[in-house]
Order: structure tokens, then sequence, then C-alpha cells
């Protein structure tokens, strides 16, 4: 066993045992045959059979199995490696596409996951831009809301109705023959009061 093994150490990796050593001969080897290797040196009478990288688990081969190593896989385009040995990908997860009112903080690689932000308040992100949009606003380009803008979607504006304009121009003096008529009740009554006082002290 002790002669068996000095001399097994000697043999180089890629290759199996065919026949053991014997007190007339050395042990014999053979390469490995296609698609195993055998990283080690070793006295194991097969090879270890390379893996494949399975395109619906999100993963791809990025080099090629030899005699003395294993397949090593790689995320696919779309995916990053949530699991990995040394340099080979042992687990794929698809990048996270961010939701309506979300927009894209950092881009995903074949390391890391898409990182994903919420728009802030007055901004919105409907999927058709990649970043957020402003909401509208309808007062300063003279339309009428709608419908208040949300994370998800723009402000509505409409044009304010013809009709409308009577009677905004109506309420506006409305209110303002209401001031109006309150400031001379004020003032009259400030007027008999003044008068009144006046009077006593005659």
């Amino acid at each position: 066993m002790f002669l068996r093994k000095n001399v097994l150490l000697l043999f180089q990796t890629g290759g199996w045992v065919s026949a053991d050593c014997t007190d007339f001969r050395s042990t014999l080897c053979k390469p490995c045959p296609d698609g195993t290797f055998m990283d080690h040196p070793t006295y194991h009478p097969v090879c270890y059979i390379s893996k494949s990288c399975d395109e619906g688990s999100g993963l791809k081969m990025k080099t090629s199995c030899t005699k003395v190593s294993d397949t090593v896989c790689e995320p696919l385009e779309g995916f990053y490696c949530s699991d990995s040995r040394k340099d080979d990908c042992v687990e794929a997860r698809k990048h996270r596409h961010c939701e309506p009112g979300e927009y894209i903080r950092e881009h995903g690689t074949s390391s890391t996951d898409t990182v994903c932000s919420t728009c802030s308040d007055g901004t919105f992100l409907d999927g058709t831009f990649t970043f957020c949009q402003k909401h509208k606003q309808c007062e300063s380009e003279g339309l009428l809301l709608l419908r208040a803008g949300t994370k998800t979607e723009d402000a509505q504006c409409g044009d304010i109705p013809s009709d409308w304009t009577g009677l905004i121009v109506g309420g506006v003096l409305g209110h303002l023959a209401v001031v109006l008529v309150a400031l001379t009740a004020w003032f009259c009554r400030e007027k008999i009061t003044s008068f009144l006082n006046r009077s006593k002290n005659l």
C-alpha cells in the first residue's frame, strides 16, 4: 500500500487507474475520456463526470470541461449569480424588474441584483421612461386639473369649458361684491359709532 501511494502520487492529474500496481509492474493509468475529468492525483478507477450548465436555471458555459478541470458556469444575460464557488456560478437568479412608481438606482450585473427606489413626491414612473418624471402642472398651463398625479401616473389635465368662463368671472365678481358690501357696512358702522360717541360727549 505504501509503495502504491508513493507511485500513484507521482501520477499527473487528468487520468484514472486502469490497473493497480503489483510486485512486478507499476500502476497502469489512462487519460480521462471526453466529458470527464480528474483534478487531483488519485488512485480512483474512474474519472468524474463533467457537469452541464442548465440554461433553464439561468446558467451558461463559461469554460468547457478539460481532462483536469470541471466545466465552469456563469449567469445568462439578465441573471446574476446568487451562489458561487470560486469562479464557478452554482445558482443564478433573474434580475429584479422595478415596479411602476420605482426607478432603477443601480443596474444589475452578473454578480449583483438590480436595485430599485421609489419616485419622490411630485414625480411618477409608468414604465415608459427610465427615470421619474415631474407631474404636469395643469394650472400653470391654463388647464383644469381633472385628476391628481400619483407615483405611477401623470396628472390628468383638461380644457376649461367655455361655459365655465362666465361662471368663473361671475363667481369672482360676486365675491368682490360681497367684500365691497362688507367693507361699506363696516365703514358706515364705524362712522355711526364715532358720531354717537361725539354726541354723548357734548
